[in-house]
């Protein structure tokens, strides 16, 4: 079972047992609004009325109804993003490249894995070096 670190308060949990307070204390640190701060500005989702565009459902929103989500999930930590993606400098799991503005209902699919996204080009020696990988 994969260990990952809760490193705002340097302790160790596997992915099946991380706490939910822990989980919700990571996500709403600081950084959690410089995320969605540097995904509105990166992706110019902001209009004229400062409404957010979601490309999810593919309108504009208020802002109050819009949050950040994660395409690779914050709750399995930095440490399983680079051992899956590769060590990257900087980091990426709180980077715009690891984000959408979405509408917070889809957010809780993102969460739920209930709504994942796939690229539509895989390279097949990536994925199968994923499959056949021991974990």
């Amino acid at each position: 079972m994969e260990r990952h670190l809760a490193s705002s308060i340097g302790t160790w949990f596997t992915s099946a047992t991380v706490p939910k307070p822990i989980l919700l204390l990571l996500r709403n640190q600081p950084n959690r609004k410089k995320f969605i701060s540097q995904l509105l500005k990166d992706y110019n989702s902001l209009n004229k009325d400062k409404d957010a565009w979601c490309p999810i459902l593919g309108v504009y929103m208020n802002t109050g109804h819009i949050t950040a989500s994660h395409l690779f999930a914050y709750k399995h930590g930095q440490e399983t993003m680079d051992e899956m993606f590769g060590k990257r400098c900087p980091e990426e799991l709180f980077s715009s490249r690891n984000g959408l503005v979405t509408s917070k209902d889809i957010e809780r699919y993102f969460d739920s894995g209930v709504l994942v996204i796939v690229p539509d080009k895989l390279v097949v020696s990536i994925l199968s070096s994923w499959v056949s990988r021991d974990v």
